[in-house]
């Protein structure tokens, strides 16, 4: 494994320092989808105030600072443009995008779900650890899956026909077989089904609204949703409000679709396979121009949800290196 250098490089007497850095659109296999991630995979060196700087500059959602704490166990911290955040998963898709690209990942591929193979490693973040799978999908193509924690559920007193108002569709867009419900695999997110993909798209929302009721309920997210997909082998099309974290709309969701999955796994809307496993193949961004797929995937025992896993690719859009002042 090529052990990584520290951040802090020294030039001009050591005057300067270079940091490299690498863009990635996550959750997508193509340039211009997903959500961008900035990720510095070498990060030894740098102070608080290092990384705020530079992901301010990136301006970036967020940017992943990460370091090597032995093999396959990485350290990572995430800073958006104004603030550090504990998590984000969008984030640990492209860094461990990169590993892979560089080799930094160590162990042999074992088969795990059916798939070509599995390099499993550990993500210690402020959140806690995050476990990660990298697996070969297509002999070229890597493809991260997160562990999420197991899932709790809270009903909410939300009235349909006040939903319907906050994002700007009649009342009887609101599909009345399924609940408006709050779930979590790590974050808290309120879930409301529609109808069709029709209504998804048209959602016309009203932002300061869905703030006020984000921060009633104590949830990040807005999550609407209808079975109805724009490709065929999807399982579901939504669209994820979440102004009250300063996001009006997300176009690439993990933590979001791991809970959606447990939705509708409760409420009996996808039935498990033989052996007890649920896969959904979600898309999300369309409507921002930003189209994404998370993939997403549970197992089912005894009636229990467990083994909750989110992921999907990255493609690597841009690199360069940033110079700061010595220290």
């Amino acid at each position: 494994m090529r052990r990584p250098v520290p951040a802090r490089l020294t030039d001009c007497g050591g005057y300067m320092r270079f940091v490299d850095i690498k863009l990635f659109d996550s959750f997508s296999d193509r340039l211009f989808g997903g959500n961008v991630a900035g990720v510095v995979a070498e990060a030894g060196g740098l102070d608080d105030g290092d990384m705020q700087k530079i992901a301010s500059e990136i301006a970036a959602p967020v940017t992943g600072f990460a370091s090597t704490l032995g093999p396959n166990e990485f350290g990572a911290r995430f800073f958006t443009p104004k603030q550090e955040i504990d998590m984000c998963g969008h984030v640990v898709v492209a860094l461990f995008i990169q590993l892979a690209e560089d080799g930094d990942l160590a162990g042999e591929e074992r088969p795990d779900r059916g798939s070509a193979g599995a390099v499993r490693a550990c993500l210690r973040t402020k959140a806690g650890p995050v476990d990660v799978e990298v697996r070969r999908q297509d002999g070229q193509t890597d493809l991260v899956m997160m562990r999420q924690k197991q899932p709790a559920f809270q009903s909410c007193a939300v009235d349909p026909r006040d939903m319907a108002g906050l994002l700007g569709v009649s009342p009887d867009a609101i599909e009345p077989d399924f609940p408006i419900e709050i779930v979590s695999t790590g974050l808290r997110h309120l879930f409301v089904p529609v109808r069709s993909l029709e209504v998804v798209q048209a959602l016309n929302p009203d932002m300061k609204g869905l703030t006020e009721l984000s921060r009633d309920l104590a949830v990040e997210t807005v999550d609407v949703f209808a079975l109805e997909t724009v490709h065929p082998g999807n399982s579901v099309h939504s669209r994820d409000f979440c102004p009250a974290v300063g996001v009006p709309e997300a176009p690439a969701s993990g933590t979001t679709n791991g809970s959606l999955t447990c939705y509708l796994i409760r409420n009996g809307i996808l039935a498990p396979e033989p052996g007890g496993d649920v896969t959904v193949l979600a898309e999300q961004g369309y409507e921002i121009g930003r189209p994404s797929h998370i993939r997403c995937e549970a197992r089912v025992v005894d009636g229990e949800i467990r083994d909750v896993l989110v992921g999907g690719t990255a493609v690597r859009s841009m690199e360069g290196r940033i110079t700061l002042p010595s220290a």
